[in-house]
Parts: C-alpha cells; structure tokens; sequence
C-alpha cells in the first residue's frame, strides 16, 4: 500500500468517526430543537429569521428597511444567515437538516486538522489529531447547534493549512504573496460569520510579515 493511498484511507476513516459521533449528539438532541430547552434558542431564532428575510428579498447582507435602535446588527455579521438561506433555499427549512450539513462540514474540517498535521509531523500524528478533534464532545455538541460558533472555524482551519508553506518557507515569494492574500481573504469570511475572529486578522498579520522577512 503506497503512502498516499494510507492517507487517503486513515482519512476516510478519520471523516467518517467524526461525522458519526456528530450523528449520535445531533439524535440525542434533535427533540429539543424548536423549544424553550434548545440550545441558544433566541440566538437562532433570531438566525432563522435574517435567513428568512434573504429568502424574501429583504436583502443580503443588511435589511433594506431597519430600525436604527437594533445595534443588535453590528453583532451578528450577514455570513451565517446566508448559509442558513442557502441551507432553507436547497433543503427546506429545518433546524435538523441545518444541523446535519453543519455536521457534514465540520467532519471535513476534521480533515483539515489531519491534513495540517500529517504535513509537519507524518501520518501517525495526523491520524491522533484527527482522532482527537472528530470524538471531541464540545466540538461535536457545537456542531449541532443552530449558531454561528457551529461553522466559524472552518475558514480559519483553511487559512491556517493555506499559509502551512509559508510558515515552512516552502513556496516562492510570489506564492508567498497569493497565499498570504488568500489567508487574509479567509480569515475575513471567519468574521463574516463570527465577528470574535475580527483580532485574529492582526496578530496574524504581524506573524506572517517576520517569516515572510525570514525568508
């Protein structure tokens, strides 16, 4: 068996554990989706009903008609209401269904744990991190929930594997730029869905300029 293809099969494994212990929190807790005991009940609710405003043309990414006294808006960036829009557009509205794709994404983000890590330290290593984040009880819980925390680290997991040779000084000087704009660019969809991200784009910044300098 060639390297590639046991990657490629620790991988498939690795997806498929994560995306079943999503499955077993997201049974347990599908009974209380649409009640009081929900999980950040208003904070969805009030998703759900950004997400239906797009679906009725009310605007994308800010409401057309508003009330200046909902500073609500400044906390709440359009990115998660657009992917619960596009969720109700495709599949219908339901809390489980968005639950489940919610589930599918962060069991490739998974993925991206592993692909980081099998690339600086070997397979062993990206198997055990992979393993490690896929029965992860508050990363699988997390991933049920109707809210932005379930889906805003995945662009930050991509930024970080895209800037991975740059870090290593694995890439020339232009492929360093297309990347570290691409890092940027990520790192800016991270806040469109979670607006906590909006200080990582800094540090992350300052970081990259020295190993650029390095380099």
């Amino acid at each position: 068996m060639t390297p590639r293809l046991k990657a490629v099969l620790a991988g498939a494994l690795v997806f498929a554990l994560a995306l079943l212990v999503r499955g077993l929190y997201l049974a347990d807790g599908v009974a209380l989706l649409y009640t009081p005991d929900q999980d950040g009940t208003r904070m969805a609710r009030r998703y759900d009903d950004t997400a239906l405003s797009i679906l009725a043309g009310e605007g994308l990414l800010f409401p057309k008609v508003w009330d200046p006294a909902r500073t609500g808006l400044a906390s709440r960036p359009p990115g998660y209401g657009l992917f619960l829009a596009s969720v109700y557009g495709t599949l219908g509205r339901s809390f489980p269904i968005v639950a489940a794709v919610q589930d599918v994404l962060t069991s490739l983000a998974v993925l991206l744990v592993f692909a980081f890590a099998r690339r600086l330290f070997g397979l062993a290593a990206g198997v055990l991190a992979g393993l490690l984040v896929a029965i992860s009880p508050h990363v699988a819980a997390t991933s049920n929930l109707v809210l932005a925390d379930a889906i805003a680290s995945i662009p930050l997991l991509l930024a970080f594997l895209v800037a991975l040779p740059v870090v290593r000084g694995d890439c020339s000087s232009r492929s360093q730029i297309v990347r570290v704009v691409f890092v940027g660019a990520l790192i800016g969809a991270g806040v469109w869905i979670r607006p906590n991200v909006v200080l990582l784009g800094q540090f992350t910044a300052l970081f990259l300029f020295f190993l650029l300098c390095r380099n």
